[in-house]
């Protein structure tokens, strides 16, 4: 069985594409299931807020409707990045959705985005990067 639980919609800040438009390039693909896994920040390093923690509810009503019409198989997860100090903050969050799974994540270390392009000679130099 051959199945991609990895997958972020135009719902993430990195992504793009639509629930069904991934279902159907799947189905196409000869892949068996996939699930949603939209990233989720409880905390930003700069002090915004993540607004799709906002539109979670949301989120997920439209992925239940979804999933109802889905000729493949889908489950919703959740990429949560991880705050030592947020372990309750994080398991309340976790806990009030139906999700199948979570992926823990760390982007953040200290005040700086590891994934963020713009900073990769920065990363460099603190060593961030070495052995990749």
């Amino acid at each position: 069985m051959i199945v991609d639980y990895h997958i972020h919609t135009k719902a993430s800040p990195d992504a793009e594409g639509s629930m069904q438009q991934f279902a159907k390039q799947a189905k196409g693909k000869g892949i068996n299931e996939i699930g949603f896994s939209e990233h989720v920040r409880l905390r930003h390093p700069r002090g915004f807020p993540d607004f799709f923690v906002q539109l979670m509810p949301t989120y997920v009503e439209s992925f239940l409707k979804f999933k109802q019409k889905s000729e493949l198989p889908v489950k919703l997860g959740v990429e949560i990045d991880f705050f030592s100090d947020q372990v309750e903050e994080i398991g309340e969050f976790v806990r009030k959705y139906p999700f199948d799974y979570v992926i823990g994540s760390i982007h953040v270390i200290g005040d700086g985005v590891i994934d963020d392009p713009s900073k990769v000679d920065e990363y460099l130099k603190r060593g961030y990067l070495k052995g990749l």
